[in-house]
């Protein structure tokens, strides 16, 4: 049985490069193996009380001084025994095993199961949704019971029906046996298609995790299901919202939207959370403490499985190319679909859209080629009608990302976290009505890491002091001077409430050094540890437009180069797409889903060799030394079919899928876009690709009086990340999670 808890160190973070040895897999560290190995969390980030652990094959095992609440099996190899440890105290706990006089020792660090652990104080108000959570048989978790808006864990059972093919409710007198459809795991296993369905709450995140396994198994992590290929699959929902609420649905467990029941019927197991949906919460270090939770609760009802692969796109890639960077060992291999490298620049990029448009809209004379030049998308219409109309949820503190009505706690019988039984009304922000209302913006939902301005709203990165607006259609004579030069005179920025000012935006300093110290923008440091199969259907050219253009995987591969030297642990694979992005979910043969039964059966032997390499070479060597040779960077056409891009067939193909640019882009920002804010250099003739008149330069200086974006110089406030594994005990306020 693998290690679960692979955490790998970044390399220049001395922290957790000491406390990754404890959780190595063992084959590949057998020399410096541990007597005492935690196997569902890291030893200093427990919770619930409980951690599943490896101990010595002989000794007796004790906790804080008392024998062990546990029955410990010995390993395969016999080596060790394993168990399940029950009855932690909040805080420091220690484990010792004590054989003849000598004794090892481990300190394990338990925090409760409703959270935090390291993304620091609960979000307030924070609406309980477990009674408006549907299950498959139309039943719901019931209301609340406790402040963290637990609920009873419902353990349900589903069946595929031969007679229909569907996934049906396993009802108390069982389904026909010739009714119920077999299923073929990965390892060759042929099981009843049948599958186990867990619905529960942690860290007030509403989670799921669905395996294929009959009811009367005894499930334990001592005895997994016979259904089970020991593989995990932590699957990542789309979208950015605030919304101060548990979440009313996972992205899926069962007919998933993108792999629909794929992975499962081959012995995958799936597992989610509600607040894994960065659309029901846009906080990356929450989604990054739930999904170590979920999967901590995993191991101790399954076992560890041999590794985790992640799974999700848009928002779900973001968390996922997070989550490696920030909170390395939670995954061991990633496949972001659609994918952008970060939340940060993602909206930095996006806020662009609506200063654009508000100012082209009432501009005379520009086309829309014209347009489309200035904003670098596909069309000027990816950010006049499809960024233009995220952002709002995005940017805004005045409510258009949150359900107003989910503020009162009476409500359908829901709660708010901490008041339950005691109904109140939190109103929405309102600059004049409702100044000390409940802010709504993307970074008033995080505060814990932006911290607060003295006005109480959250501190803000956001800033387009010099930036140069279409620069590259000027420079290109897509349009004229007087164009670019009044364009970048009325562009203007936002206020602290989102609303478009005349004045540009500034940064705050505190926000900025916030950003990149704690892995707000993904520098790519550390993505070269873990596996990336980079899975985009190609949307530039669907209609309604879309905003996952292809840029970004550009984007992101530019950032693991830079920032690693290489990116051949990086593997892009672009398809096809028929109609719009709905419509190509929904067919079992897209080229989609053909990619993505492909993606995993990949992902899935590279893994299994870089287990398999017993080397003693770093984890990103081995990444790369292990990649299999026929995965290649590659298009699929529109019947399904991959072609590598070596080949000529893979040229021709994935000429049809050319990427674009964004605003930021357009205006002069290196592919990698790093920059929130640029350094400055003066205004000068020579700078651009026409000649300048003394008027025409002299105009430029009035609208720039502070200079333009020097982009040869690094982004202002940059600074490489602090560690991995911070917290955030208090707003504003970070610092590595405490291992002792």
């Amino acid at each position: 049985m693998g290690v679960c808890w692979n955490i790998g160190s970044m390399k220049t973070f001395v922290l957790i490069a000491a406390v990754g040895a404890l959780l190595l897999a063992a084959a590949a560290h057998a020399s410096a193996k541990p007597a005492i190995r935690v196997l569902s969390s890291p030893p200093w980030a427990v919770t619930g009380g409980d951690a599943f652990v490896e101990v010595p094959a002989v000794g007796r095992v004790m906790v804080n001084g008392r024998p062990a609440r546990a029955a410990f099996q010995p390993t395969t190899d016999r080596a060790g025994r394993l168990g399940l440890v029950t009855g932690l105290r909040e805080g420091r706990n220690v484990i010792e095993v004590v054989n003849r006089g000598a004794s090892a020792k481990l300190t394990l660090i338990n925090y409760p199961g409703g959270g935090p652990v390291f993304s620091g104080p609960h979000q307030s108000p924070f609406v309980c949704e477990t009674h408006a959570f549907k299950l498959p048989d139309g039943g719901t978790l019931g209301p609340a019971r406790e402040l963290d808006c637990w609920a009873p864990t419902k353990v349900q059972y589903l069946y595929k029906s031969v007679t229909d093919g569907q996934l049906k409710p396993y009802r108390a007198d069982g389904p026909s046996a010739a009714d119920v459809a077999k299923a073929t795991t990965k390892d060759g296993a042929t099981v009843d298609y049948v599958v186990r369905l867990e619905t529960g709450v942690v860290n007030r995140a509403i989670y799921q995790v669905a395996v294929l396994a009959r009811p009367e198994e005894a499930v334990s992590p001592l005895s997994p299901p016979k259904g089970w290929n020991g593989r995990l699959v932590y699957a990542f929902g789309g979208g950015c919202g605030a919304a101060y609420r548990q979440g009313r649905a996972t992205v899926g467990v069962v007919n998933h939207p993108e792999f629909g029941n794929d992975p499962l019927e081959l012995g995958y197991a799936i597992a989610t959370a509600t607040l894994n949906t960065l659309g029901q919460n846009c906080n990356d270090v929450t989604a990054a403490e739930t999904a170590m939770m979920v999967k901590e609760r995993f191991i101790e009802t399954f076992g560890p499985p041999r590794f985790t692969i992640g799974w999700g796109g848009s928002g779900g890639s973001m968390q996922q190319n997070l989550i490696v960077a920030n909170y390395p060992g939670i995954l061991d291999g990633i496949i972001p679909e659609r994918s952008f490298p970060d939340t940060l620049t993602t909206l930095a990029s996006g806020a662009d859209c609506p200063l654009l448009h508000n100012y082209l809209s009432a501009a005379a004379g520009w086309t829309d080629a014209q347009k489309s030049a200035v904003v670098g998308f596909p069309s000027y219409d990816h950010c006049a009608k499809a960024w233009f109309n995220y952002l709002p949820r995005w940017v805004s503190p005045l409510g258009s990302g949150c359900d107003a009505t989910a503020f009162v706690t009476a409500q359908e019988g829901g709660g708010v976290a901490g008041s339950l039984g005691a109904p109140q009304t939190r109103r929405l922000y309102d600059p004049k009505t409702s100044p000390d209302g409940v802010r709504c913006g993307y970074f008033d939902n995080a505060v814990n890491i932006w911290g607060r301005r003295p006005d109480g709203s959250s501190r803000s990165p956001l800033d387009n002091v010099g930036v140069q607006y279409g620069l590259a259609a000027f420079n290109h004579g897509l349009i004229t001077f007087d164009q670019f030069a009044d364009l970048n005179r009325r562009i203007g920025g936002f206020n602290a409430d989102a609303q478009i000012v005349p004045q540009r935006m500034r940064a705050d300093p505190q926000a900025l050094h916030t950003a990149y110290a704690t892995g707000r923008v993904n520098q790519g440091i550390g993505m070269d540890a873990v596996p990336i199969l980079d899975l985009r259907s190609y949307l530039d050219k669907t209609l309604p437009p879309d905003v996952h253009t292809a840029q970004t995987t550009e984007v992101a591969r530019a950032r693991w180069e830079g920032a690693n030297g290489q990116s051949r642990n990086f593997v892009s694979w672009t398809t096809a797409t028929r109609g719009s992005l709905r419509e190509d979910m929904a067919g079992s043969d897209s080229p989609m889903r053909v990619a993505t039964r492909e993606a995993i059966a990949a992902m899935d032997a590279w893994l299994r060799a870089i287990a398999a390499d017993g080397t003693a070479a770093p984890r990103a060597r081995k990444v790369v030394a292990n990649r299999p040779r026929t995965l290649q960077d590659a298009c699929f056409d529109t019947a399904g079919r991959r072609h590598d891009l070596s080949s000529s067939d893979g040229k021709s193909c994935m000429a049809e899928f050319p990427s674009h640019a964004d605003p930021r882009m357009a205006a002069g920002e290196p592919l990698a876009r790093l920059h929130l804010k640029c350094a400055l250099r003066p205004v000068r003739a020579d700078s651009y690709a026409k000649p300048l008149s003394g008027y025409q330069l002299a105009r430029l200086q009035e609208i720039f009086p502070d200079g333009v974006c020097d982009y040869r110089q690094r982004p202002v406030g940059q600074v490489r990340p602090a560690g991995t594994w911070l917290s955030y005990p208090e707003p504003g306020l970070y610092r590595p999670l405490p291992t002792r």
